[in-house]
């Protein structure tokens, strides 16, 4: 009887010692599993449990905590340092149309004085052909009179 009485007594402390395990350790480690699962999937709305408990449990909650931060703060600069690139990059875009904008005026500005020195020297080109076509009538007018002085001079020596 005592022997039954010793091994119902150690049933029951095995099995008190099995439900005090399964509460006290399995449970909060599975559940500090599936935080560290959400987390590694970048599951930053997870909340932290056992962050208040005073054992190896609250310890790792903790250091939980701060990887989840860290997972914050890393997100956020990826973050921003795409918004960056993005603005680099549009002002990049911007500076080279502005580059190729005032290029394109000083082109302009080229062609646009080229063509006006052109007409004016059309324009002088011309005036140098009449006046040399001028002269060329004069000069021919001057030779079919050969022994008469040219009008001008007539005029000069009082004739």
């Amino acid at each position: 009887m005592i022997a039954a009485a010793l091994l119902t007594a150690g049933l029951a402390i095995a099995i008190g010692s099995m439900l005090a395990v399964i509460v006290r350790v399995t449970r909060p480690l599975t559940t500090l599993s599936i935080v560290v699962q959400r987390l590694a999937g970048n599951d930053t709305a997870v909340e932290i449990p056992e962050m208040r408990r005073n054992d190896e449990f609250g310890s790792m909650a903790v250091a939980l905590a701060i990887f989840k931060a860290n997972i914050i703060d890393a997100s956020r600069l990826r973050a921003e340092q795409a918004d960056n690139e993005q603005r680099q990059s549009q002002q990049r875009k911007a500076d080279m149309i502005k580059l190729a904008d005032t290029f394109e005026n000083a082109v302009g500005e080229i062609v646009e004085t080229v063509s006006s020195a052109s007409t004016e020297l059309e324009a002088s080109a011309t005036t140098l052909t009449s006046t040399a076509e001028r002269a060329q009538e004069l000069t021919t007018m001057v030779a079919a009179r050969p022994n008469k002085p040219p009008p001008m001079c007539s005029r000069c020596l009082g004739d």
